[in-house]
């Protein structure tokens, strides 16, 4: 317990702040003397009386629930999940192509989920109990989430050559000549000048 005073005069606003341990949470905070509490959750506050108090908070065990992230089945990349209580990560887990990640989370906290590809792969979808969900989306944690799912694709890249219009070069015993236009290039996410057309 923090941000209570030793000695006040009366009428002072004494705040109070419990910081339970993970996986409790606080159950009852009391001032001796029949003086009213205000607030909810870790923050409380009472009146000062013309008398000496004490202070008293009990603890109970938080309600816990289940994270799960799914073995990744289809195409090559991780899925971690991160347990947060405010800024501070209390746990974290990934999934990968051989394993599932599993976590137990509490009330309050809050989870984070992040797919990242493998090398040549690219994120396909993502789920958390059927709803489709953006990498490194995050929720407040109040029932199990059991169902985390993300499927990755195959990543397909442009040819890029420098050379000359009119000139032919050959890829993968193919050959191709150079001509006038734009394409895109995946790899580097702009638009390249000249573009390659297959030669019958």
């Amino acid at each position: 317990m923090s941000g209570y005073k030793t000695t006040a005069t009366a009428g002072t606003t004494i705040n109070i702040t419990a910081k339970p341990n993970r996986g409790y949470q606080v159950d009852s905070v009391s001032v001796t003397g029949g003086v009213a509490v205000s607030g909810s959750d870790n923050n409380r506050y009472f009146t000062m009386p013309s008398q000496n108090v004490t202070v008293s908070v009990t603890f109970k065990t938080a309600t816990a629930y289940t994270i799960k992230a799914n073995q990744v089945t289809t195409g090559s990349g991780t899925i971690n999940i991160t347990l947060k209580s405010g800024s501070t990560a209390v746990a974290a887990a990934t999934a990968t192509t051989s394993a599932d990640a599993i976590l137990t989370a509490y009330s309050g906290e809050t989870l984070v989920v992040t797919a990242t590809p493998s090398s040549g792969y690219q994120l396909d979808t993502l789920t958390a109990n059927g709803a489709s969900r953006s990498s490194g989306y995050s929720v407040n944690v109040s029932g199990n989430i059991t169902d985390i799912s993300a499927t990755f694709t195959t990543k397909t890249y442009s040819n890029q050559y420098t050379a000359t219009l009119g000139s032919t070069i050959t890829d993968n015993n193919d050959l191709y000549t150079k001509i006038k236009a734009t394409y895109f290039d995946y790899r580097t996410d702009h638009e390249v000048s000249g573009s390659w057309i297959r030669s019958i």
